[in-house]
């Protein structure tokens, strides 16, 4: 079993180096082949020759010597070796025949007796007739010249054991040659394919590495063919992604880790460009953080709006709103943008009930390390807006602008220690959910008419499926 679960009949290297090996065998193959054909046919054709020439002798000498004194030319004969440096053809018979049963002369080798494939030595038709091993044969005719009819048929047998040898040498040079050739051509395929997916093991690595969130792994660029464009292609991605991740993580610095994923998942149901929408959006900022600023050194300043906004900010997400921006030591959120979200009033409500519980909780502590605490006043409306992305192409951000957005830092202003106010279509919204009274209608900046402004006091039992973290507290009975 391979590394990342793959079998090892499935690595690309072992497939490579079978199609690289497949092909060298091939070649080897095809070539020795002919190469053997060629050689065996040279040799058949020698040996052809050579005892067609001894055939012709001997037609030669049957029709110019008395038969005496042609059977002692033939013992003669057969004392002989007929011999090339590489094997031998012994005359083992002359046969001589007249029509096909008529036989006129029968001579053997003492020297090489002919027998059959069971060893039973052969009658002199027998030669004729009979496949004996190692035994080749030539056969000629002695024609009437007259006529020229064929009167006689000779046939001479031959050994051809040393023949066989031959041929049997050459063909187990030519399997021992094609056996190295073939070994040495496995040890080549195998080095091409170490060397050729050593590159691919290591993008699989590499893969591997930022599929666990590594975007700072890069692979080495050792090759200047497709395979070093493919690292440096990865690299160039791993880059790309790493980049892309931070930009993600800063978003989710703005959002709740869920509105972030859900909005990443479902890019094509955003629309960025801009777009009225029902929104609620929040204000909250310190009272008397000016002279505050100016009693205190600067260390101690934003050491106390790091505290404060982080705790802010751990409340707005925790209730999915998203971040719009820091104003100074004031905060603006909003909810129903840029997905839609249901009860957002109310969730807004409830973030704005536990921010100041989390204020209180605060000031415990400041109290107690002897420093004086802090307050905040919240305010919250809800109405149409435009959500989209303000900037230019070099620098834009996600917001929402309109007289809601003005309204509710209007209705922040008005409020006095640890207050939360609202806007009417916002009561209207959780007026069920919460305890609740209405202030007088004022006067507000950028407002021809007064506004009406509610004042919420808590948040009563009905809202208790909507309470996050645990801060049932919160709640009063209705």
């Amino acid at each position: 079993m391979a590394k990342n679960g793959i079998k090892f009949r499935n690595t690309l290297a072992l497939k490579l180096t079978l199609v690289i090996e497949a092909v060298i065998i091939l070649a080897i193959v095809t070539v020795t082949g002919v190469h053997l054909r060629r050689e065996l046919g040279r040799i058949d054709d020698d040996a052809q020759a050579r005892m067609n020439l001894t055939v012709a002798l001997i037609q030669r000498a049957f029709t110019t010597l008395e038969r005496g004194q042609f059977e002692g030319w033939l013992r003669e004969i057969y004392r002989l070796r007929f011999n090339t440096a590489a094997y031998d053809l012994t005359p083992v018979y002359v046969l001589v025949l007249r029509g096909q049963e008529e036989v006129v002369l029968a001579s053997s080798n003492p020297r090489v007796p002919v027998v059959d494939a069971s060893g039973r030595e052969l009658e002199p038709l027998e030669y004729y007739k009979i496949n004996a091993p190692n035994l080749g044969r030539v056969n000629a005719n002695v024609t009437d010249p007259r006529t020229g009819k064929a009167r006689y048929m000779i046939s001479v047998g031959y050994s051809v054991a040393g023949l066989n040898w031959l041929v049997e040498r050459e063909i187990l040079t030519a399997a021992v040659v094609a056996g190295v050739f073939i070994l040495a051509g496995l040890a080549v395929a195998v080095a091409v394919s170490v060397t050729w997916t050593k590159p691919v093991k290591e993008l699989a690595a590499g893969l591997a590495r930022v599929r666990e969130g590594d975007f700072d792994y890069r692979l080495k660029q050792r090759r200047r063919d497709e395979l070093g464009r493919l690292a440096h292609d990865f690299n160039l991605m791993a880059e790309g992604l790493r980049d892309r991740e931070f930009v993600k993580n800063t978003f989710k610095r703005y959002v709740t880790k869920q509105v972030a994923e859900k909005i990443l998942s479902q890019k094509d149901a955003i629309s960025l460009v801009g777009e009225t929408r029902e929104v609620t959006v929040l204000f909250s900022d310190l009272e008397g953080f000016t002279p505050f600023s100016e009693r205190h050194e600067p260390q101690e300043v934003v050491a106390l709006l790091n505290e404060y906004l982080a705790i802010m900010i751990d409340i707005i997400f925790m209730y999915e709103g998203a971040l719009d921006k820091f104003l100074g030591d004031g905060v603006m959120a909003y909810w129903n943008a840029p997905l839609d979200q249901d009860h957002a009033p109310l969730k807004a409500a409830l973030a704005a009930a536990e921010m100041q519980k989390a204020i209180a909780e605060f000031n415990k502590k400041r109290v107690a390390e002897g420093k004086e605490p802090v307050y905040a006043g919240i305010g919250i409306t809800t109405g149409e807006v435009v959500a989209g992305n303000i900037g230019s192409e070099k620098k834009m951000e996600y917001t929402v602008i309109g007289d809601k957005v003005n309204l509710a830092q209007r209705i922040e202003g008005q409020t006095d220690r640890g207050q939360i106010l609202m806007d009417n279509t916002t009561y209207l919204h959780v007026k069920d959910y919460c305890f609740a009274t209405p202030l007088p209608p004022s006067r507000v900046k950028g407002k021809k008419d007064p506004v009406q402004i509610y004042v919420m006091h808590a948040l009563n039992r009905r809202a208790e499926p909507f309470v996050a973290g645990g801060g049932a507290d919160l709640l009063l009975e209705p």
